[in-house]
């Protein structure tokens, strides 16, 4: 509708105020024409709107200053039109171009809050993370078929393979696996999932396969509960917006008053100072009332507290902020306490190697080897680390990962194992115990249960994490941290 508005309302003012050729009458009857198109078929969605909350609802809006003043200009330009094809025309000409211009102009400012509203809703990508499948197994013959995930019903059991998004809430009642969290836990390292362990929609499973009895329905899962959140926040009225339409219940009444005087003073002036006939006065006076009417039009006042919760929450959202309502984001420059999870929010949720010890160097291309296709994020960094000194992985047969445990395999009839010090009984190791101590992550490496490597892995802190809580603290912003590590 704004492209059809801004493509009828050219030829009007360019009919309006171009220099062209002396037909008049022509160019006024096109602009009666396209000027009448936009009247209805454009602006004519703001009449009855304007209408029930003044009849109904006894509200006074924005809507209905947009009706005076176009259908005021338009009704004015059709009347002079009239006295134009009768010969008599008046000394205004006709206002075609204002009424269309001012509508088009109107309909302009709400397709770019709109297209603001739209960029704000793409940024938030919660919804995203919603998988779009999912494997739904039989309970009776054990059969399995991927169907749209919309489709899962209370009851229904699925299967969720590994490195697959999982489709829904549930409860594991087969199989294990480590499940990364992070997308809404901020945490790095992935949860262990055992029967009877809940598991949550959106989040991503690691080496394991699951069979999972659904306990929410997609359309009311965790993704759907916090993406409700986000637009409950949008859409939610703060008590600043209390103040703005009370303004502008104010604002038209106060509007109307003006144009009245400005109507009355401009014939009183027209009669007594310039000399004019009753009738040239007023059509003067007209044209000034109009003028009132148009530069009035509060487009800003009904945009801007709705515009600045839309955007305001669609970035926040981008940044993984949530606020639950727009009072939240209104209150925000009150806030005296900020509190930080660390891991995810302070820190990236990346882990790298700050400290090792190795036994016997050589075996470490045995370690890489046994690691380098693992998914687990330890093994992911301890690998990294081992390729950016230079290891050259040496080949093992078929790794197998453990849930919770580590990576494990046989090699010439030795073990081969590298994970967490409790799975390997190595807590109490003397190379060991130190970095356990000082709240690093530990990573060890077995040949045959005796240790030949062991990492000291911790999560990096974000860049600006330092200079974000330096600005709080310049604000009299008190900040905490909340973090389940040892240090």
């Amino acid at each position: 509708m704004t492209l059809l508005s801004a493509v009828l309302t050219i030829p009007v003012l360019v009919m309006a105020w171009a220099p062209l050729p002396e037909r008049e009458v022509a160019y006024s009857s096109a602009s009666l024409s396209l000027a009448t198109v936009v009247q209805i078929v454009i602006a004519g969605p703001f009449y009855p709107k304007a209408l029930k909350a003044l009849v109904f609802s006894r509200v006074i809006e924005m809507d209905l200053l947009i009706v005076l003043s176009t259908s005021t200009a338009y009704i004015f330009s059709v009347v002079s039109f009239g006295y134009l094809i009768a010969k008599k025309p008046l000394s205004t000409g006709q206002f075609f171009e204002t009424s269309t211009l001012l509508v088009t102009l109107i309909m302009v400012g709400r397709w770019v809050a709109a297209l603001a509203r739209q960029r704000a809703v793409e940024s938030i990508s919660i919804r995203s993370l919603q998988a779009s499948t999912a494997i739904l197994v039989d309970k009776e013959s054990g059969a399995e078929r991927e169907i749209d995930a919309r489709l899962l019903q209370y009851g229904d059991t699925f299967k969720v393979l590994p490195d697959i998004r999982i489709p829904t809430d549930g409860t594991v009642i087969n199989g294990s696996s480590e499940v990364d969290e992070s997308m809404l836990t901020g945490e790095s390292r992935p949860v262990e999932k055992y029967p009877k362990s809940v598991v949550i929609a959106g989040s991503i499973n690691g080496p394991g396969v699951m069979t999972v009895q659904l306990n929410r329905l997609p359309s009311d899962n965790t993704i759907s509960a916090i993406a409700a959140m986000v637009d409950e926040a949008k859409l939610s009225k703060p008590k600043l917006q209390d103040l703005a339409d009370r303004v502008a219940s104010y604002f038209v009444p106060v509007v109307v008053a003006l144009t009245i005087i400005t109507f009355v003073i401009w014939v009183a002036v027209g009669v007594t100072i310039r000399g004019y006939d009753a009738s040239e006065a007023t059509i003067q006076a007209i044209t000034y009332a109009i003028t009132v009417l148009i530069v009035s039009c509060p487009c800003a006042i009904g945009l801007a507290v709705p515009m600045v919760i839309v955007i305001a929450s669609g970035v926040a959202a981008e940044r993984g902020i949530i606020f639950k309502s727009a009072d939240a984001i209104e209150v925000a420059h009150k806030t005296s306490h900020v509190v930080f999870d660390k891991t995810g929010t302070l820190t990236q949720g990346k882990l790298s190697v700050v400290a090792k010890d190795c036994v016997d160097e050589d075996k470490l291309p045995l370690l890489l080897g046994l690691i380098e296709n693992s998914r687990h994020p330890v093994s992911v960094s301890v690998a990294a680390y081992l390729k950016d000194t230079g290891v050259m992985a040496s080949t093992v047969p078929e790794p197998k990962s453990l849930t919770g445990k580590g990576v494990e395999t046989t090699l010439g009839g030795r073990r081969l194992r590298a994970g967490n010090s409790r799975w390997l009984n190595l807590s109490e190791h003397e190379l060991v115990q130190p970095m356990l101590a000082q709240g690093y992550t530990v990573f060890c490496f077995t040949i045959d249960n005796a240790l030949q490597a062991v990492y000291a892995l911790e999560d990096e802190l974000r860049p600006d994490a330092a200079g974000t809580i330096e600005t709080l603290q310049k604000r009299g912003v008190s900040v905490h941290v909340v973090s389940g590590d040892d240090d």
